[in-house]
């Protein structure tokens, strides 16, 4: 995964999936195999010597993905 958008500098950030973590397109929970390559996201994660994520938030028509709330990054 990339961080940033098209004005910022994207760099590669590195998640591992917790086993309890909810990937969601739609409103609908979705299997990670249904990620597409460059498809934006909003990943809600915690920091434990890597990152975790708990959340990943799909976009599925290639717009902007949700507002970031609190805890998510």
């Amino acid at each position: 995964m990339t961080s940033g958008t098209d004005e910022q500098k994207q760099e590669v950030a590195p998640f591992k999936l917790t086993k309890q973590a909810k990937i969601m397109l739609d409103d609908e929970p979705v299997e990670l195999a249904d990620i597409q390559e460059g498809q934006q996201a909003q990943i809600t994660y915690v920091v434990k010597n890597q990152n975790l994520a708990r959340e990943v938030v799909l976009v599925g028509d290639g717009g902007s993905p949700p507002e970031a709330g609190e805890g998510t990054g």
